[in-house]
């Protein structure tokens, strides 16, 4: 990719520097080197519409870049969010299972209801 760029950018380097002896040789008179070059105004329009147009599309594409990666990022951290509650309340069920029957039943509800929530993101995702 870099060789073909650094080609690109040497061959029109070249051309610029070849431009005014090509134009000499061919057109002898500054009356008709300057026909010659109004010709081409209407290229260097087209040329400067198309540099614009293509810095707009990419302005939108990366725009449209950013928001899939800030949702990404969003969804990230809900699924992380509910894995640490899901192991906070694992570690409480653990603890409350043989001291308090009913705050262990409690605490396993909580948690079956964390992870019905992280399975349904995870369909999302899907």
């Amino acid at each position: 990719m870099n060789k073909l760029l650094l080609s690109f950018i040497l061959a029109v380097l070249l051309l610029w520097v070849l431009n005014p002896i090509l134009i000499s040789h061919f057109f002898s008179t500054l009356e008709e080197r300057s026909k010659f070059a109004d010709t081409y105004n209407v290229v260097n329009s087209l040329f400067a519409g198309l540099g614009f147009a293509v810095l707009l599309f990419t302005l939108i594409v990366q725009k449209k870049e950013i928001r899939n990666q800030v949702d990404s990022v969003n969804k990230t951290n809900r699924l992380s969010y509910l894995t640490s509650l899901l192991n906070f309340y694992s570690a409480e069920e653990e603890k409350y299972k043989d001291e308090d029957r009913v705050r262990g039943e409690e605490m396993k509800k909580r948690k079956d209801q964390i992870l019905n929530l992280i399975n349904k993101e995870v369909d999302k995702l899907s």
